[in-house]
């Protein structure tokens, strides 16, 4: 008897190029949550892929979301305002035509640019640090920060003046 073995790093292709198939597809910008329901409408996963994480997310879910953020960071897609696909993520589609040979220019791209985001952050002054780590804390498009509901803030004193 056989044992069947899952080749994952073919498998962690495969969401992120059906995400982006599914968003040149629409060509609008799209909630997360319909283009996961769009994803499982067109692929068949394995039980890997099925399986909950100890978080209770499911596997495929978790895996779409972080190399859609790996995307968003090489600028084939951006998450404001929705999920969209952007022209340099058309074009990569077209370059790349299939699943492995896009993950791989993911795999190759990705390092370099988180690379130069470190960098450029590290020559910034402590002030721009700072306002840098506060501005994380923003939900894109969003205010107050989503820090805030978890910080107390303290209150003056009253009667004074």
């Amino acid at each position: 008897m056989s044992e069947q073995v899952e080749d994952r790093s073919v498998s962690n292709a495969v969401p992120l190029w059906t995400a982006m198939q599914v968003l040149r597809d629409e060509g609008r910008p799209m909630d997360g949550r319909e283009v996961l329901a769009r994803m499982a409408d067109r692929l068949a996963f394995t039980p890997y892929w099925l399986e909950r994480l100890s978080s209770g997310q499911v596997r495929w879910e978790v895996g779409t979301h972080w190399f859609a953020g790996d995307a968003a960071t090489i600028g084939w897609m951006t998450k404001l305002g929705g999920w969209a696909i952007t022209e340099a993520g058309i074009e990569a589609l077209e370059e790349f035509p299939t699943p492995e040979l896009l993950f791989a220019e993911r795999s190759r791209r990705y390092p370099v640019i988180d690379q130069r985001r470190k960098q450029a952050q590290a020559s910034l002054s402590e002030v721009q640090q700072f306002i840098d780590r506060t501005l994380r804390l923003v939900d894109a498009g969003g205010w107050p920060p989503r820090a805030w509901s978890s910080m107390r803030r303290e209150r003056p004193a009253s009667g004074s003046g």
